[in-house]
């Protein structure tokens, strides 16, 4: 059976070949850059992605669009989730707004949904992947800067070195306690763990603070727009946070580092002695949820954990959510979820209702604001009497959410 789909003027989409990868790096770099390079042809050489994972639009024998379809796993309260990542969306600037960026994302999202993933996520420029069902869901980490005349020095005993495969058991432990502090984290394996010891990008370095010839904490470091960025830092203890803001303070110009905050974690901490605000308002990723009543039916346990802690855990009832073109209801009973199924949609939720458009969806259900939060941003979210039980299901969560690329 042919994968061949005719569209408009001529062009064919279909799954990729390996004949088709220099085209592929051809248009990839000419729309992200020449760093891109490496990244795009490890991507492509994942088994879990590969040639049959990977689309093209073709003019002739021309490629002119194309993207690519990886794997993931977001943990949500100790939960995974599956899910899809799209990455290295690129159009000939001559066919765009042909709607051959859809007809892709309608392929590789059927492909999604086929092996089970219940999420989809991307990074991307802004708006454009809300069009194709994606909400600003998956908050990125604030970014600080040193604050001036504090006091950033590699501790005596300890030393900073660039990491290699050899650390490769010690950094993914670390990184492992660091990220099992969120709420909601994106799991790496140990082949994502070794593309990034080796250097996805010309820019990007990946460090190990050692002592007593043992691997005590790990961070990348990226330079872009004359900015190097300190990021991902997993941590033994503050000693170790110590070392590596020592280093980066060391190997530049302070005020042209920027310093992630991992929450919760021994770096944080010392963040909080040390730094002061740079980017207040972190940035957001897309995520997409196609269907909430598969992906909140994987989530009960998680749902029950939270109804059990929570004033509703000795009631019996149900929770309908309108997204005013679909819905659904969580039935509950003994401090538990039940139940998900799907509903009716209403155009007017009453007060024994809730009402969530489908591009906001995302944002509730993966916790990215806080329930009320999105009601005062956004008028079509109606939470009436059932704002409290709301906020005990979809609480704000804490997000690690780093992606490997």
């Amino acid at each position: 059976m042919s994968d061949h789909t005719r569209l408009d003027g001529g062009l064919v989409l279909r799954t990729a070949t390996p004949a088709d990868l220099e085209q592929i790096v051809a248009l990839s770099l000419a729309a992200h850059g020449d760093d891109e390079e490496r990244g795009l042809r490890m991507f492509f050489a994942d088994p879990r992605v590969g040639p049959s994972r990977w689309t093209v639009v073709v003019d002739g024998e021309r490629v002119v669009s194309t993207l690519g379809l990886g794997s993931a796993t977001a943990r949500v309260q100790g939960l995974d989730v599956p899910a899809g990542w799209v990455e290295y969306v690129a159009t000939d600037p001559a066919y765009q707004r042909r709607g051959l960026v859809r007809a892709q994302m309608d392929r590789v999202h059927t492909w999604s949904a086929q092996r089970g993933d219940l999420l989809q996520i991307i990074q991307g420029i802004y708006y454009f992947y809300r069009r194709f069902g994606y909400a600003y869901a998956l908050r990125s980490a604030e970014r600080v800067q040193l604050r001036r005349g504090a006091k950033a020095a590699v501790p005596d005993g300890w030393s900073v070195r660039a990491a290699d495969a050899g650390d490769l058991d010690a950094v993914a432990a670390l990184d492992a306690r660091a990220s099992a502090v969120a709420d909601l984290s994106l799991v790496r394996s140990r082949d994502e763990w070794r593309a990034v010891l080796d250097g996805i990008h010309p820019q990007e370095r990946s460090w190990v603070a050692v002592h007593d010839d043992r691997v005590r904490g790990y961070a990348r470091t990226r330079a872009r727009d004359d900015l190097r960025q300190l990021y991902e830092v997993a941590v033994d203890g503050l000693d170790a946070a110590r070392a590596l803001a020592g280093h980066a303070a060391a190997d530049g110009d302070r005020a042209g580092v920027a310093l992630c905050r991992r929450p919760g974690t021994p770096w944080d901490a010392l963040l909080d002695d040390i730094a002061v605000a740079f980017e207040p308002s972190p940035s957001t990723d897309y995520a997409r949820i196609a269907d909430p009543v598969a992906f909140l039916a994987h989530l009960r346990p998680v749902l029950s954990e939270r109804l059990a802690a929570s004033p509703w855990a000795g009631d019996r009832g149900s929770l309908r959510v309108t997204t005013y073109v679909g819905g659904f209801r969580i039935d509950y009973a003994g401090g538990a979820v039940t139940a998900v199924e799907p509903a009716a949609p209403l155009e007017e939720p009453d007060d024994q209702n809730v009402g969530v458009p489908p591009d906001v969806l995302p944002q509730l259900l993966l916790g990215a604001r806080y329930p009320r939060e999105l009601e005062r941003w956004h008028d079509d979210v109606v939470l009436g009497q059932q704002a409290g039980l709301v906020a005990a299901l979809f609480p704000k969560l804490t997000h690690d959410a780093w992606f490997w690329f």
